[in-house]
Formats: structure tokens, C-alpha cells, sequence
């Protein structure tokens, strides 16, 4: 799948005019290098951090989520389809 994906990219590249090929390779260089030096994000203390998010929200909006939902009464037959 991932050699698809970068024929496709290659080929979309072939299309283009120097200058633009430049600014892209450019562009994805700083890309490759801003990403290996950001701090992988540790994911317990991103948690923490969002924890209790909801606890400042008025208690209505739940009974309003609530009475939002709808059920359906329709009867689903699983016998009749087909294999």
C-alpha cells in the first residue's frame, strides 16, 4: 500500500516546474527535522492534563443529551439476508 501511495506522489512530483520542486523538498526537509527533534509526548501526562475537562459544565446539558436521543422502535429481521 505504501509503495502506492508514493508512486502517486512521485508522479504528481514529475508534474511540476524546478522552482516548485525546490520549495517542496525544502519544505518536507524542515518537516522531517522539526519533527524528530519535538519531545515524543508522553501520553499519561497529556491525560492527566485533561482529566476532569467536563467537571466545570452545568449539569443540564446532560439531561439535554439525554432527551436528544432518539430510539427506534423498527424491528430488524437478520434471517432475511442474503449470504
Amino acid at each position: 500500500m505504501e509503495e502506492v501511495i508514493l508512486n502517486k506522489y512521485v508522479r504528481m512530483f514529475d508534474l511540476l516546474d524546478i522552482e516548485t520542486k525546490l520549495e517542496l523538498l525544502a519544505r518536507l526537509s524542515d518537516n522531517v527535522n522539526k519533527t524528530f527533534r519535538e519531545p515524543k509526548k508522553n501520553k499519561s501526562e497529556l491525560l492527566e492534563s485533561i482529566s476532569g475537562s467536563w467537571s466545570t459544565i452545568d449539569d443540564s446539558i446532560i439531561d439535554e443529551i439525554y432527551s436528544s436521543r432518539t430510539i427506534s422502535e423498527r424491528e430488524i429481521d437478520f434471517d432475511s439476508i442474503d449470504e
